[in-house]
């Protein structure tokens, strides 16, 4: 939608610009001058936001400690591509079809009023001077110019004032003006201002034809007269220039009888140059845009600064704004071996959304460049000139669940999310990534996350986070079953025959002399008398 960015911050600078007109110049002599100021700050109010002042920006930092070299397989990572869903229909969308059915009906609108006038010539008799076409309209009492077409009608009274009055528009081409008008508010019909403009253009006519016709006859009075006669004619088109306005007559007489504005007064129109210069640097620190493509003066490129070396988690993380105006924070990680490059982009509402160049997609890639302006390193880094960093103190224990290649898993509203495990200094702590149905991730800890955020992801997105613990290791296994306990007892249980003392282990008896001789005897008589206690094995 930056072409509707673009319209939006025209439309500003156009108001602006006219509001300094009402304000100052309205009642000014010098319908000339405002005339022109008109025109020109209309073309301005489309032409600044085009343009930037590169020098108020600020600079951008670059990695000029790594060196890149080119990836030895670029084809590897085109298997971690993030599909992009379709998109359902937004208010976005809704905005963008009532903009182009209101320029589609006000274009059908002026294409008949041009269709009409030209029929009118072809109908109507016609009159051919050597500067302009006189057309004379039966039976009507109208007087009216388009370019250098006259129409006059047979009834109306005093035709040679109102054609001396209408040759003053013809001459200087106000025409043109209203047509240039006319497709301006076509394409900027939402905005009020470009009404009040147009209406305003055309007074200043009004008043330039009335002025020359007036200096002309030498006579305010009398022609002042004529228009108080004359005030009740037919109107012609919004088109063209009608002599007949009775809403503007109070105006016209006005202005015909005021005092001329001294030439001091000419300084007023200069007014317009700061105002030109805060609208540069608005359009340059304000807006966020891609659409900016006239630099006037760039910024000089100074030794970029280098980024934060983060020695705890061994990587290079550094923050800045890009030529599009948005904050990014960018980190290149360092995990055995293995690079990783992230992009947390700010947008102009404050969201934060995650990029990861392992998982993002030809599409993605472009949709980030266009709109933010920023684009990952397309090498791999390889190695890093810093001199080494001091040493670092011990590291938290951390143990990571290594996190999917891609956002394979849907929440049970149909998103797509990745989910990570963390366990700092003895605390579990879980990361989930969401992608969005546009394509664009949104991360979130637990351990950060807000109570609303956390309601967020259950009734946008469907996602809770788990409430299981995390373990540095696996738990030990139960402890193995104890050998047997041996139970000795040797005042009740006697053999009958020897009186030796017996051993009873796990029912079966063994003789304490001889440990490694069973009584294998299992007559009645061979059993040991056991009076009054029973003996049973344990573990």
């Amino acid at each position: 939608m930056n072409w509707l960015h673009y319209l939006l911050e025209a439309n500003l600078y156009l108001a602006v610009f006219y509001a300094l007109y009402y304000l100052f110049l309205r009642t000014d002599t010098h319908y000339a001058l405002s005339r022109i100021y008109l025109l020109t700050t209309s073309v301005l109010s489309f032409v600044i936001p085009l343009l930037q002042l590169g020098f108020l920006k600020p600079a951008e930092p670059q990695l000029i400690s790594l060196t890149l070299i080119a990836p030895l397989h670029p084809t590897a990572i085109s298997n971690n591509t993030i599909p992009i869903e379709a998109t359902n229909f937004t208010w976005q969308d809704g905005l963008i079809g009532v903009y182009l059915l209101g320029t589609v009906v006000l274009f059908v609108i002026f294409s008949i009023k041009i269709y009409q006038l030209f029929r009118l010539t072809r109908t109507a008799s016609t009159q051919v001077d050597h500067s302009y076409k006189l057309i004379y309209v039966d039976d009507s009492n109208t007087a009216f110019s388009f370019f250098n077409f006259l129409f006059i009608g047979t009834k109306v009274s005093g035709t040679d004032t109102i054609i001396q009055h209408e040759l003053v528009h013809i001459r200087q081409k106000h025409s043109a003006d209203i047509i240039f008008m006319e497709l301006l508010k076509i394409v900027n019909w939402f905005n009020p201002f470009i009404y009040l403009l147009q209406a305003s253009l055309k007074t200043l006519h009004e008043y330039i034809a009335d002025e020359q016709t007036a200096t002309e006859g030498n006579d305010v009075i009398a022609y002042s007269t004529f228009l108080v006669n004359n005030a009740y004619g037919i109107g012609g088109s919004s088109i063209t220039h009608s002599f007949f306005n009775y809403n503007l007559l109070k105006k016209r007489i006005i202005m015909l009888n005021q005092q001329r504005s001294g030439k001091l007064a000419k300084l007023k129109y200069l007014l317009a140059i700061p105002i030109c210069a805060g609208m540069l640097c608005a359009s340059t620190l304000a807006f966020s845009k891609d659409y900016g493509v006239v630099d006037l003066f760039p910024q000089k490129t100074d030794t970029p600064k280098k980024p934060r070396y983060d020695v705890w988690n061994k990587s290079y993380d550094h923050t800045f704004t890009t030529s599009k105006g948005y904050k990014v924070r960018e980190r290149i990680i360092f995990v055995s071996g293995a690079v990783s490059k992230t992009a947390e982009i700010i947008d102009k509402n404050g969201q934060k959304h995650l990029y990861d160049d392992r998982w993002i997609s030809p599409k993605e890639s472009k949709f980030v460049k266009e709109k933010y302006g920023y684009q990952f390193p397309r090498d791999t880094v390889v190695s890093v000139k810093l001199l080494p960093p001091p040493p670092p103190p011990a590291a938290p224990k951390t143990v990571s669940f290594p996190r999917p290649k891609h956002p394979a898993e849907l929440t049970s509203k149909g998103y797509r999310y990745a989910e990570s495990a963390y366990l700092v200094n003895g605390k579990t702590d879980f990361r989930v990534i969401i992608v969005e149905k546009d394509g664009s991730q949104k991360d979130y800890y637990k351990s950060k996350s807000t109570p609303a955020e956390i309601k967020l992801l259950k009734n946008k997105y469907g996602y809770q986070f788990p409430s299981m613990p995390i373990y540095t290791k696996m738990p030990p296994p139960p402890p193995a079953p104890s050998a047997p306990k041996a139970l000795i007892y040797v005042p009740k249980a006697t053999n009958t025959v020897s009186h030796t003392p017996l051993l009873v282990v796990n029912s079966r008896l063994y003789n304490l002399k001889d440990p490694l001789k069973k009584f294998t005897d299992t007559s009645r008589s061979a059993q040991p008398m056991v009076s009054g206690l029973v003996i049973y094995n344990k573990p």
